[in-house]
């Protein structure tokens, strides 16, 4: 009996697609992050309407199950867990994310972070 695939459909919210994009951008960050961070603009939904799993494998340089597996982290805890940055990046790409949902709320995590209190 052949077992069935399911495919996660990603909708990213254009803040998100613009996190992204600062990302892959960025050659500070690791290898993986970057092209996780690809991967998953590719399989959007919106943008990328019938792109499949082999398809964005082929792009990215990352195995289909690994890009299955990215879809599924993003549905089901959002999109720091699927991209799976390494621990001294997770400081960066969130002050990034605060920056895109509200630009003033850069300056108020940087301040807290500068005093020790963290947010």
């Amino acid at each position: 009996m052949l077992r069935q695939r399911t495919c996660t459909l990603v909708f990213l919210l254009e803040h998100e697609r613009r996190i992204l994009r600062r990302i892959v951008d960025d050659a500070q960050l690791s290898l993986n992050t970057r092209r996780r961070a690809h991967a998953l603009l590719l399989a959007d939904r919106v943008k990328h309407p019938t792109t499949t799993d082999g398809e964005v494998a082929d792009e990215t340089g990352v195995c289909p199950g690994t890009i299955a597996n990215l879809r599924k982290r993003y549905a089901n805890s959002g999109l720091m867990t699927a991209i799976k940055p390494l621990p001294k990046e997770t400081d960066r790409i969130e002050i990034e994310m605060l920056d895109q949902a509200n630009p003033s709320s850069y300056f108020t995590h940087y301040a807290a972070r500068r005093q020790g209190k963290g947010i």
